[in-house]
């Protein structure tokens, strides 16, 4: 399936200001509870995508022979070629792109409804994005999305979870 997804240049451009996405709760939210939530779920997901790198490492150099910068405009080029010298095709599964931005949609969203098209249009975008730019195949992708789902779930649930009650002092 990924053989058949063409490499995109431009795509590049949306895979790169994902980063800024993934920052934005940070910046917006206001409720100190909801930025706990998103702090525990980030700080989750970025321990349980180590733990698969190390124990399911996942490559996939065959996705740098599809990105060729061949026609492309000289400063996309650029982008292209750096981002292949600091990020190289390894510790893919999950895409940590695509879960970081999923986190970051789910947070904004929670915070104020309005956020809930800009969310989905923007978190479409990174998921097309990691795959046309050649940075991920549609499995990571998909395994990014399944893993900040339950990172969400996992911290939701754990906050909900009934606190033990301190023990009285001795008498």
């Amino acid at each position: 399936m990924d053989a058949a997804i063409p490499f995109a240049g431009l795509a590049l451009w949306p895979y790169l200001s994902g980063i800024i996405w993934m920052g934005m709760p940070a910046v917006l939210l206001q409720s100190p509870a909801l930025f706990r939530h998103t702090a525990y779920s980030y700080s989750l997901l970025i321990a349980f995508s180590i733990l698969c790198f190390v124990l399911v490492p996942a490559e996939a150099p065959q996705l740098r022979t599809q990105a060729n910068s061949a026609g492309l405009d000289p400063v996309t080029a650029w982008a292209l070629l750096q981002l292949h010298a600091i990020d190289p095709p390894r510790n893919l599964l999950p895409s940590l792109h695509v879960s970081l931005a999923a986190l970051a949609s789910i947070a904004l969203v929670r915070s104020n409804a309005r956020w809930r098209v800009p969310a989905i249009v923007v978190l479409a975008t990174i998921v097309a994005s990691v795959c046309l730019a050649k940075q991920h195949t549609v499995a990571d992708a998909a395994a990014g999305l399944l893993a900040a789902w339950l990172c969400d779930r996992l911290v939701r649930r754990l906050s909900r979870a009934p606190r033990p009650r301190p023990l009285p002092p001795p008498p």
